[in-house]
């Protein structure tokens, strides 16, 4: 008796788990700056499913991986059309002004964290410390 309602139970959540799902989950990256006109930080939703994952891995430590993923509302096919609303919405928005200001910020914030470590360094006699990007 136990066995077959165990079975039945298995059953339910495997069907329950095949469904599309109702409700959706919004997911927020707190590090990223609050930006005032559009809100708490940046975040995605949960609008697709990973249905399958595989992965391999040989001793010599080449390997791949591979995933499908479910996408039930078509969410994924990107068209011309969206990304010509995209433009427009966004040039209308002000949200590049926003991000240029932000982005404004860090740079000056950035220079001066730079200044104060070639001051740092100075005082004590070292040598400058030099980054080259790749």
């Amino acid at each position: 008796k136990t066995n077959a309602f165990s079975s039945a139970m298995q059953l339910q959540r495997a069907q329950a788990d095949r469904q599309a799902p109702e409700i959706t989950t919004y997911h927020i990256d707190n590090s990223f700056p609050i930006v005032e006109k559009l809100g708490l930080g940046n975040g995605i939703f949960e609008i697709t499913s990973v249905v399958s994952y595989n992965t391999s891995l040989d001793i010599n430590g080449s390997g791949s991986a591979s995933f499908e993923i479910e996408d039930p509302y078509r969410i994924l096919i990107v068209t011309e059309q969206d990304i010509e609303m995209a433009l427009r919405e966004t040039a209308l928005s002000g949200f590049v002004d926003s991000v240029s200001a932000a982005a404004g910020t860090a740079l000056e914030t950035a220079q001066a964290a730079d200044n104060q470590l070639k001051k740092a360094r100075q005082s004590r006699n070292m040598a400058p410390f030099i980054a080259a990007g790749t």
